[in-house]
């Protein structure tokens, strides 16, 4: 072969090789470029992770919600759900502040894994017991604020359904087949959601049952939906025929508390009896049912609130004309 042949065939293989050759190339600068930034996406996660555990702001928060959650933290989140244009105490307001900037921190995180900025292996191997708590039966007052506060990708982990509106749960003088809700105007404002029961103790009081969540007896509740239009008013009605004065449990013989239905995954309030208000030597309910209760103990019970003369005259005009003003 001459050289001239020689020369022709090795440009030839070359000008075949050139390509391959580039596309092996570009094929390991995107590898390469991918792990980098794995690699830089791993790290910050790392960064995150250490930030989470020596943050004085989150280190707060983290022992808030774990140890201090039904004390200190639940009846803030309570009332900035529904009572938000009631005062808390300074204590609170830093508890608060150093929650939000937890929620925050969560919130941030999932945007970034949208946003493909960070893996989803990533966020579950460093926060994934921490997301997971939204989940857990006693945080009901967490995934309301998470819900109802703005923060929209945390509340799409929340598996619980009260995302738009809330839910609230009756057990005595309010359950379908008494006069109560009519005269109160609350029949017209809530909407039947579902039976189910709780489980805890329910007092035989003078006018009313009062459940206590001590105990292991199962006792019948129906649950109602209550529309966003009408939330305000149904909880200040509730409020006043309870004797719950939100911010002040000292100062109530009832208090809302939110629970967590497994049957039907959801939230509920329910008003629970103070231990100050539950008279000596009252008896307790075997029943399931309270209506049952009073059917066949033949228990009277008062035609109308026993306070009905104490309602303000701004709730009255508020509700309406019903039979209890008539």
């Amino acid at each position: 072969m001459s050289t001239a042949e020689v020369v022709d065939t090795v440009t030839i293989v070359g000008q075949a090789i050139t390509p391959f050759a580039l596309i092996v190339a570009g094929f390991w600068a995107l590898f390469s470029f991918g792990r980098a930034r794995r690699s830089v996406a791993t790290r910050w996660a790392v960064e995150q992770f250490k930030s989470f555990y020596t943050d004085p702001h989150l280190l707060t928060a983290r022992q808030l919600i774990e140890h201090r959650f039904e004390a200190d933290l639940a009846p803030i989140l309570q009332l900035r759900v529904v009572d938000r244009d009631v005062r808390i105490d300074p204590t609170h307001v830093v508890n608060k502040a150093h929650f939000d900037y937890f929620m925050n921190f969560l919130e941030q995180l999932l945007y970034l894994e949208k946003q493909g900025e960070l893996r989803t292996r990533d966020r579950d191997t460093f926060f994934s017991y921490w997301l997971s708590l939204l989940n857990e039966p006693k945080y009901g007052p967490l995934r309301r604020y998470v819900c109802r506060r703005g923060f929209e990708l945390l509340a799409e982990t929340v598996r619980a359904t009260h995302k738009d509106h809330e839910h609230v749960a009756v057990y005595g003088t309010l359950l379908s087949g008494t006069t109560r809700q009519e005269q109160l105007g609350l029949d017209s404002r809530l909407s039947f959601f579902a039976a189910s029961t709780i489980t805890g103790t329910l007092w035989d009081l003078p006018t009313c049952p009062g459940y206590t969540p001590d105990g292991q007896r199962e006792h019948a509740i129906e649950i109602y939906c209550v529309p966003v239009a009408e939330e305000r008013l149904v909880f200040d009605i509730l409020d006043w025929l309870e004797e719950y004065a939100p911010g002040n449990d000292a100062g109530s013989r009832f208090v809302r508390r939110s629970m967590w239905d497994a049957r039907h995954e959801l939230d509920f309030w329910v008003y629970l009896i103070t231990e100050d208000a539950i008279p000596e030597n009252s008896a307790t309910i075997a029943h399931a049912d309270w209506l049952d209760f009073v059917s066949e103990t033949g228990k009277a019970l008062p035609p109308r609130p026993p306070h009905s003369d104490s309602m303000p005259e701004s709730l009255r005009q508020r509700i309406g004309q019903t039979s209890l003003f008539r």
